[in-house]
Parts: structure tokens; C-alpha cells; sequence
């Protein structure tokens, strides 16, 4: 899974769980969704080179955001865009 195809299921994810993914951060960036701080997922996300980047719940609560503001559909690329951002300069 990728960060893009993250976004585009949001619904589906359970807001309990942490976003994992592979530096640099974009749309194309390999993704991990932790439900638990297991040492084997830890393990598992540490070989693949996943760093922390988000909780779900936070994550939604972006997109929301950003749909809120924009008065629209936001489209992938800009959840994907505005996610990034916030990862690196809010979160």
C-alpha cells in the first residue's frame, strides 16, 4: 500500500491505528497501518525503513479540515499533499 492508496481508504481505517511509512514522504511512498506496538510489526516496519508519520485519527481529521476549507471534494493529490506538510511541519 502506498501513502496514495491510504488516502483514498480512510473510511476503512480503524482511527486506533499508526501510519508507518518510507521516507521521502509522497503519494508513491510505501505505507504500513500499526493497530499495535508489537515487537514483531515493529520489526516487520523497521526492515522495511518505515518511520512514525501519523495516527489515523489525526489523518482524517486533516482531510476534514482541508474539505472544510476548500468548501469541496478534496482530490488525492492534495490530501496526500496537505498530509506530508502537516507530517513534517505540524505533527
Amino acid at each position: 500500500m502506498t501513502l496514495r492508496d491510504m488516502v483514498t481508504s480512510l473510511d476503512s481505517l480503524d482511527d486506533e491505528g499508526t501510519v508507518y511509512a518510507v521516507r521521502p514522504w509522497n503519494g508513491l511512498s510505501p505505507v504500513m497501518i500499526r493497530d499495535d506496538e508489537g515487537e514483531r510489526s515493529a520489526l516487520i516496519s523497521d526492515q522495511l525503513g518505515l518511520c512514525y508519520f501519523l495516527e489515523v485519527s489525526p489523518v482524517k481529521e486533516v482531510v476534514e479540515r482541508l474539505e472544510q476549507e476548500l468548501g469541496r471534494p478534496v482530490m488525492v493529490d492534495e490530501r496526500v499533499e496537505r498530509l506530508v506538510q502537516y507530517a513534517e511541519t505540524d505533527a
